[in-house]
């Protein structure tokens, strides 16, 4: 097992898997909104890690523009259709099944997918800042694989 699914199965029910629309669940089923917190700010920081990481991979083999080359495996189309769908996040990721806004596939076609895309960049967030879960050189790893998998699907 990877260290990112291995991440993933030990943390079940983390701010990391835990859209902002379950919320509504919450509301829905406890007749007042929990205050739990949602993956967006996890989100930030993890595609900041994903995109240094990248950077840092890229780098060595450049053969044109980095930001070009870096563009290529970042972007929520990719991480919705090769990422999330290999670790089969939408198992683990806390939403609102009800809504009908929400797509609950990786056939990534608009901008109603980037909530599966935002839990990939969250759990990478989390972690990075969960320092003694994983070093720098472990997430280089888990970017690598991502970049393999991304590569093998063209």
């Amino acid at each position: 097992m990877d260290r990112f699914l291995e991440w993933i199965e030990k943390n079940k029910g983390h701010q990391a898997l835990i859209d902002k629309s379950h919320k509504n669940v919450s509301t829905r089923e406890h007749k007042a909104p929990l205050n739990e917190a949602d993956n967006t700010e996890l989100a930030t920081c993890g595609d900041a890690v994903l995109k240094l990481a990248l950077c840092e991979i890229l780098w060595e083999d450049k053969t044109g523009v980095l930001t070009e080359e870096k563009k290529e495996y970042e972007t929520d189309a990719v991480l919705v259709k090769i990422i999330a769908k290999h670790y089969n996040i939408l198992q683990y990721l806390q939403f609102d099944k009800a809504d009908k806004n929400k797509p609950q596939d990786y056939n990534y076609q608009n901008d109603k997918y980037k909530y599966i895309a935002t839990a990939i960049e969250a759990c990478l967030g989390a972690m990075y800042m969960e320092k003694n879960t994983v070093s720098w050189d472990d997430i280089i790893e888990i970017i690598k694989e991502w970049k393999n998998l991304i590569d093998g699907s063209r």
